[in-house]
């Protein structure tokens, strides 16, 4: 908030009256010339209420900086292969990427849904990925993998913690959503050797767990937890093609489709896209896809189409048939097209 903040010249400087700053300093200057560069991130895009709030950093070989923060602010840079463009009027997530001079932001993307949603620390790779852990209040947070989305039936859950994988364009190699209850909230991630994340932070509540867990029971209060993951793809996908993994009913209404497909690429996928009888049904700038959608009975063709950042074009297709829900009324809180 302060007018005066200690800025560089050819820093990037933007307007606003919540802004973030990021200083680099040369330990091997004298305090007074210390500053590499000092930039102001703030309000680029007149956006009504602009204020964001950074909280985690880290940074490369090249000395790019990448940034986690929440904003209110909906007109922040974004990437052309962003995983999310943008974002409602809520406290959101928000990552980006700095180059090494403070200058520009190369990429940027919000993460975030309905609800409020915060990063809790960034962490990137040798090959130039970054990985995002935080939490989220928001039943509608966007997820790629692992057949768990919140559910619209609880719009007003608590916090649970997030972890998503971005390729170097900051397009989704896989989000996804864990927890437990009650609040849980990710705010350690250290990346392993193999493109794999640590996560660690604190739960009220009991957190998923795997056999031989060191404490597989809540103890109250607040405990910590500890989890990794690989990110295994949905299923296995030959050469550099794209694959369905899944389409199956919801074992609650046939007119529920579950659907997953996944890029054998997946750092290079910038888009995945799924038509059914040849008309768009859902697209992600991500690597896969797992979601449920609704489907009319009959015979259908789904499609299912990969493109690289590259500008080439992967493509699987699949047949299926969705029989008729046998409940009437239908459940409102599973609705299908009839």
């Amino acid at each position: 908030d302060s007018p005066d903040y200690p800025t560089t010249a050819g820093a990037l400087i933007q307007p606003g009256a919540g802004r973030s700053f990021i200083s680099k300093l040369d330990p091997t200057k004298p305090p007074v010339s210390s500053l590499f560069y000092s930039a102001l991130l703030g309000n680029p895009g007149n956006s009504s209420n602009d204020f964001l709030e950074t909280g985690s950093i880290a940074v490369d070989q090249k000395g790019h900086a990448y940034v986690g923060a929440w904003t209110y602010n909906l007109h922040l840079v974004t990437s052309p292969w962003a995983f999310q463009t943008s974002a409602p009027p809520v406290p959101n997530a928000y990552v980006f990427e700095m180059n090494s001079a403070g200058s520009a932001i190369i990429n940027g993307t919000y993460l975030g849904g309905g609800s409020n949603d915060y990063v809790g620390a960034v962490a990137i790779d040798s090959t130039g990925n970054t990985y995002v852990s935080g939490f989220t209040n928001s039943w509608d947070f966007l997820t790629t993998a692992y057949g768990n989305p919140l559910s619209p039936q609880n719009p007003y859950i608590k916090d649970q913690a997030f972890y998503v994988k971005l390729n170097p364009q900051f397009a989704a190699v896989s989000s996804s959503v864990v927890g437990g209850p009650d609040n849980i909230s990710a705010g350690v991630a250290v990346t392993d050797s193999t493109g794999g994340l640590w996560v660690a932070g604190v739960t009220n509540s009991q957190f998923p767990v795997t056999p031989n867990a060191y404490q597989p029971t809540y103890k109250g209060n607040y405990d910590g937890f500890l989890f990794h993951t690989d990110f295994a793809p949905l299923c296995p996908v030959n050469n550099n093609g794209v694959a369905f993994c899944t389409i199956a009913p919801d074992s609650t209404s046939p007119e529920r489709v579950h659907f997953s497909a996944q890029a054998a690429n997946v750092e290079t996928a910038a888009s995945i896209n799924l038509l059914i009888d040849g008309m768009p049904a859902y697209s992600l700038h991500a690597a896969q896809f797992d979601t449920w959608l609704p489907v009319a009975p009959g015979d259908h063709l789904a499609s299912v189409s990969v493109l690289d950042l590259n500008g080439s074009m992967r493509q699987d297709q699949r047949s299926f048939t969705v029989a008729a829900s046998s409940t009437c009324p239908l459940n409102p809180l599973n609705p299908a097209l009839t």
